[in-house]
């Protein structure tokens, strides 16, 4: 199987999830939210993995810090956290009212279309 793009949307106590599946045309699909705790996260990356394809996740950041980034990224999975600019665009200003699904479905699709080296500043300008 090939590379899964998941998009997180964290918040204290819950993150959405959505997931584009590999190549242009794949599929972008809401798939829920789990609770916030390291146990759960670990869960979610275990059985999406099953498949033995690998797994790049993707979220925006926040207040929560980056615990997420370091417990996906010592599971084996690739992670980028992005600016909020990366994921809003013209027809959704940053500032109007978000909702989970759709910051999530943004930012899995985000990372799908991305190359290695645009992930890699991103990460550098959400580190700053």
């Amino acid at each position: 199987m090939g590379t899964l793009y998941i998009g997180l949307d964290v918040h204290k106590a819950t993150i959405a999830v959505s997931l584009a599946e590999e190549g242009r045309d794949g599929a972008v699909r809401f798939l829920g939210e789990i609770p916030n705790a390291p146990t759960d996260v670990a869960k979610l990356a275990k059985r999406l993995a099953k498949d033995g394809g690998s797994l790049e996740f993707c979220y925006e950041a926040g207040c929560c810090g980056y615990g997420i980034y370091r417990q996906l990224v010592e599971l084996g999975h690739g992670c980028t956290v992005v600016t909020a600019e990366i994921v809003s665009s013209p027809r959704r200003p940053r500032n109007a009212s978000t909702t989970g699904p759709i910051d999530q479905l943004g930012m899995s699709a985000v990372i799908r279309a991305t190359s290695r080296s645009r992930r890699s500043w991103a990460v550098k300008i959400a580190s700053t």
